[in-house]
């Protein structure tokens, strides 16, 4: 069996690939320029993921708590609330970024960054996604059953790398938001 110990690097290696997969496949397959305007538009999506951080940390050590003392329908509850507002912040960010969009890109980054404005909009989706499992994400882990987070992780890792390989070569930065959307979801 995988104790613990031996399951986070694990867990860690493969949410680190999803963050960057998308950008080495990118370099390797495109040039410098277009990674620079991608990871621009990959920078403004993740800003999605502030208030879930924030909400990990917290989660992780009150779940753990709550799960060693057997209190499974506070979790649930808990969950299912976070889960909510979680959502809805953030969706309603993600609405706020994607309307600006047009006019905050070339404003904070250059003129030149208005290519990353399509790449911004396709990850979007897919940053929502992601930030509305991380607090799931932090609940999981808090109950130390962390082989399912490593088997989902690891599905979203390999449809990334598959997603990226298929579609860069086709569509350049945008074939990598939205393979990193998809993926994030």
């Amino acid at each position: 069996t995988l104790s613990l110990h031996d399951a986070l690097p694990i867990l860690i290696l493969l949410v680190m690939s999803l963050f960057h997969v998308d950008v080495v496949m990118l370099r390797v397959l495109s040039d410098s320029e277009t990674t620079g305007f991608y990871k621009a538009a990959l920078a403004l999506a993740e800003y999605l993921w502030v208030v879930p951080i924030a909400l990990k940390t917290v989660l992780l050590h009150s779940s753990s708590t709550l799960w060693s003392n057997g209190h499974s329908e506070r979790i649930t509850k808990l969950s299912s609330r976070i889960t909510r507002y979680t959502v809805l912040l953030v969706v309603v960010m993600a609405i706020g970024i994607a309307v600006l969009a047009d006019r905050f890109v070339p404003l904070y980054y250059g003129e030149a960054f208005t290519v990353s404005i399509v790449p911004l909009l396709l990850l979007l989706p897919g940053a929502v996604g992601f930030a509305a499992a991380r607090p799931l994400k932090s609940i999981s882990q808090g109950s130390g059953q962390i082989r399912v987070l490593i088997g989902v992780t690891g599905v979203a890792a390999t449809i990334n790398l598959l997603l990226n390989a298929a579609f860069i070569p086709l569509f350049g930065m945008n074939g990598a938001a939205v393979a990193t959307s998809v993926s994030y979801g």
